[in-house]
């Protein structure tokens, strides 16, 4: 019995860890779902979309869903939020860019849009279910 309760505590502990940030630009988009970005070290990072699937460049609409991703942040300023790596060494990651047309007085401006709901939204990408409980439960109801 204590050894269940201290497994829920561990759960529901590991739901409150913030996610880690990282913030570069987006050199690559390789489709409709995932980016590499360039840290302030040079680095290069590999980013997959959190909760989204988009399709691949030989499916219907794949070209397209690659394109309006890469009008949304190619070049771009992103910042990630991310608490996993998937099976290919990739960030799964929320990304935040500044909205198109924003202005600020703030430098940098302020990263509100949320890039994989954005796909969503334009209709080139799916809510991802099946990692449903990784998201939050806004994100899901969104």
């Amino acid at each position: 019995m204590a050894r269940a309760v201290t497994a829920l505590l561990l759960i529901f502990l590991s739901t409150l860890a913030p996610a880690a940030q990282l913030v570069g630009r987006v050199m690559g988009v390789a489709d409709g779902d995932t980016i590499t970005i360039l840290d302030s070290n040079q680095l290069d990072h590999r980013v997959r979309l959190a909760g989204i699937d988009a399709p691949e460049k030989g499916q219907p609409f794949g070209q397209r869903a690659k394109q309006s991703l890469s009008r949304a942040v190619y070049g771009k300023d992103v910042r990630i939020e991310w608490d996993k790596r998937d099976k290919y060494g990739r960030f799964v990651a929320k990304v935040w860019v500044a909205p198109p047309g924003a202005t600020c007085d703030a430098t940098p401006c302020p990263k509100t849009l949320d890039v994989g709901f954005e796909q969503l939204l334009v209709g080139l990408a799916w809510h991802y279910s099946i990692y449903g409980d990784e998201q939050s439960a806004a994100d899901r109801q969104r």
